[in-house]
């Protein structure tokens, strides 16, 4: 039995391969990319914890190495970017989060994302029936679309997962008060999704159970069910 077939068993929702056709809709697969030597990086000099996950939004040494350049241009049209690492055993989807720009993954492990789009957030929420889990095996590498809701990463297997991940420079780095206080102005004038912004390019919405990121400052505004996914 293969590891998308079990997973498929010991879950009630379904879950999907990156390379179904229903994926087209959230991202897309990237081909022609050596990942051998930032994976090597990931799996000798990254920390991968037991239980929820760490990120770290730039890796100086990451970010010296070739592929990260090379997709710096390829993919995201000579912009700058930070490249860093989201490691861990996630295995809820109690919140989402978006950039408004395309995000580039590489999956060091086997894992799975749970994905849905920013059309189906409405008056800030959206539900936890609206996503669907793809699985990603090991060494892809895959681009995530600007209007596509999504989180980190879901365990698919033991120890965890581990996964690079590339954004424009300055990416979910904490907004100045002088851009909290233009944030908060926004709302009160009626502007609803300014609510939504957390950080730096990322909005953010989150499941009531998620205590830790709505301290975070992230919006308690996932309805439904706070979905695990055994592996």
């Amino acid at each position: 039995m293969d590891l998308l077939q079990r997973l498929n068993e010991a879950n009630d929702i379904e879950i999907i391969s990156c390379n179904d056709e229903r994926f087209e809709r959230y991202g897309r697969i990237l081909q022609g990319f050596n990942t051998s030597m930032i994976m090597d990086y990931m799996e000798r000099s990254t920390p991968l914890p037991r239980s929820g996950c760490v990120y770290i939004a730039s890796d100086a040494v990451m970010e010296k190495l070739p592929i990260i350049e090379e997709i710096s241009l390829s993919v995201f049209g000579t912009e700058a970017v930070q490249a860093g690492y989201c490691n861990g055993a996630s295995d809820a989807f109690n919140g989402f989060e978006y950039h408004k720009d395309i995000e580039v993954n590489i999956c060091v492990n086997d894992l799975m994302l749970a994905v849905a789009k920013t059309a189906d957030i409405k008056n800030n929420t959206i539900s936890s029936d609206d996503a669907k889990v793809f699985f990603f095996p090991r060494g892809t590498v895959v681009e995530i679309y600007g209007d596509t809701l999504h989180y980190a990463p879901l365990k698919a297997c033991e120890p965890g997962y581990r996964a690079v991940v590339i954004l424009p420079r300055d990416t979910n780095v904490p907004l100045t008060m002088a851009e909290e206080i233009m944030r908060n102005k926004k709302f009160s004038e009626g502007y609803a999704e300014a609510k939504l912004l957390m950080q730096k390019r990322k909005w953010v919405i989150a499941h009531p159970d998620n205590t830790v990121l709505i301290q975070q400052g992230g919006y308690p505004g996932m309805l439904g069910e706070n979905k695990k996914i055994a592996y």
